[in-house]
């Protein structure tokens, strides 16, 4: 039945940290029970920024062969989408396309055509989003509908624009059925450029592409939530680039962190869930006026929040939302808690810095939504995260260092090990993210067998692949080993 079974044991060893914007054995691997190495020691012999890993694989949960992404490409480096180099799966995402279409919504023109909408704007309109007013500004629509920008520095690296809408679809029987419906517009020249990508989401210009998410009961428990991507120029694509390594196959990308599956007979995602909005792991602009900080946004944040809500999410993700707004998400002007941890994680204050610093950024935004195997089963690695006592009965260090198989995500495992963002739990700051789990584990890099060949990339048949390649913005730097963005002279380039 399924396209790619996410079977228990292999998400026991692959499973993936922190996507789309709306998560340890005993003996060698206990706590630390003695002092912990203090970042500003090792900071003093280290250089500002230390290069993180380079794994051989993301984002590769759902399809697992040639890395997860497509195959046969064009000579610019977008996938072949005609012709005998065409890989299978564009022709299945056009059969997705095919069966989820769009719902018929009341109070919206009926549409002639059959599918989905080949366009963004008719895929709103359909919807029900509300149009710009005749010389309405880009910032009065966006407070008019709810709109947010922001940055997800933890995840796709990159410069946002989100909204949000409900909907009463008519099903065939002539019953009204609510749904919810979100897209989410991605700028940025390149993965990890915060201020400029914050920038042009401010002013909506020169958008990387969009993608759209809904929840409609008419198709069926387990099938609600199904997906859509949209090109820059607002044409409907097959495809969606989350990092440098280049383009994945719509919508079996869309699971990696949104969870479930992909079922290849009725052609349609299962076990899908919303992503709710946490503002603590996200950036705002501060220099674009009042609406576009966090203080202007939390009253639309906790909006979107709500309509999260109404959809299927898991019980944790419920959790987390009425955690996150103190136990009232429904109180209009109810401002979201800074720092929230769930309860089981407040009995110190060391689990407490640790959830908010290591696990709440890198892990549970993708964990606590994939709940559920297509076969129904609940996954081991959900429950991982509910407390410190499952979290340290599991044995994760083997992914985490050696293989490298977690973070699943190019951007997330580079703000992960990345040396310029140093995380404090309880007395003691760590470089990084990477050092704090290590420390958390009773050991540090030293112990991470593969670490140092998997810092450089000048290795195996293809460097470049491990990176990405000139299409996509980076190429492997043979001398240095380090993946550089090729726009620029090696030399000069920032690392990545």
């Amino acid at each position: 039945m399924a396209f790619s079974a996410r079977r228990e044991s292999q998400q026991t060893v692959r499973f993936g940290c922190a996507l789309l914007g709306i998560a340890f054995a005993a003996g060698a691997c206990q706590r630390l029970t003695g002092p912990a190495p203090d970042s500003r020691s090792l900071a003093a012999s280290e250089p500002a920024s230390l290069p993180v890993p380079v794994p051989n694989t993301v984002l590769d949960q759902i399809v697992t062969v040639n890395g997860g992404l497509l195959k046969g490409l064009r000579a610019d480096g977008l996938p072949a989408t005609e012709g005998p180099d065409m890989d299978p799966l564009i022709q299945e995402a056009r059969l997705y396309y095919d069966t989820i279409g769009i719902p018929s919504v009341a109070g919206q023109p009926p549409r002639t055509d059959g599918g989905a909408p080949a366009t963004l704007a008719e895929w709103k309109q359909s919807l029900g989003f509300p149009a710009p007013l005749p010389g309405e500004s880009r910032q009065a629509y966006r407070r008019r509908a709810g709109v947010v920008v922001y940055y997800n520095r933890t995840e796709l690296g990159l410069g946002r624009e989100l909204g949000c809408v409900r909907f009463i679809e008519t099903s065939a029987a002539g019953k009204p059925q609510p749904g919810v419906a979100c897209y989410v517009v991605n700028f940025g020249h390149g993965f990890g450029e915060a201020k400029a990508s914050l920038q042009l989401a401010v002013h909506g210009t020169d958008p990387r592409n969009t993608v759209c998410i809904i929840f409609r009961p008419a198709l069926g428990a387990g099938h609600e939530i199904q997906f859509y991507v949209f090109g820059p120029t607002g044409q409907r694509q097959e495809w969606a680039q989350l990092d440098t390594l280049g383009a994945r196959p719509h919508p079996m990308v869309c699971m990696n962190c949104h969870g479930g599956d992909y079922d290849s007979q009725l052609h349609l995602a299962v076990n899908a869930r919303f992503l709710p909005l946490d503002p603590s792991l996200v950036d705002f602009a501060t220099d674009a006026g009042p609406d576009l900080t966090r203080a202007g946004q939390e009253e639309s944040i906790r909006a979107m929040n709500v309509l999260a809500t109404e959809t299927t999410l898991t019980p944790a993700q419920s959790d987390l939302v009425s955690g996150l707004y103190a136990g009232r998400p429904q109180t209009a002007g109810q401002a979201s808690v800074a720092g929230w941890v769930p309860e089981a994680w407040r009995v110190s204050a060391d689990d407490h810095d640790f959830y908010d610093g290591v696990v709440k950024p890198y892990c549970v935004t993708c964990h606590l939504a994939a709940q559920m195997s297509a076969d129904e089963r609940t996954l081991w690695s959900y429950k991982i995260f509910q407390s410190p006592t499952a979290f340290n009965a599991a044995s994760l260090v083997d992914y985490v260092c050696d293989e490298f198989s977690m973070p699943n995500a190019q951007p997330t495992t580079n703000g992960f090990w990345n040396t310029t963002r140093p995380v404090r739990v309880g007395t003691h700051t760590y470089p990084s993210a990477a050092d704090a789990f290590l420390a958390h584990e009773g050991i540090d890099r030293a112990h991470c067998k593969n670490l140092a060949a998997t810092l450089r990339c000048n290795r195996g048949p293809n460097p470049d692949h491990l990176c990405g390649d000139g299409a996509n913005g980076v190429v492997c730097d043979r001398v240095s080993g380090r993946c550089v963005d090729h726009r620029v002279p090696p030399t000069t380039s920032a690392s990545l």
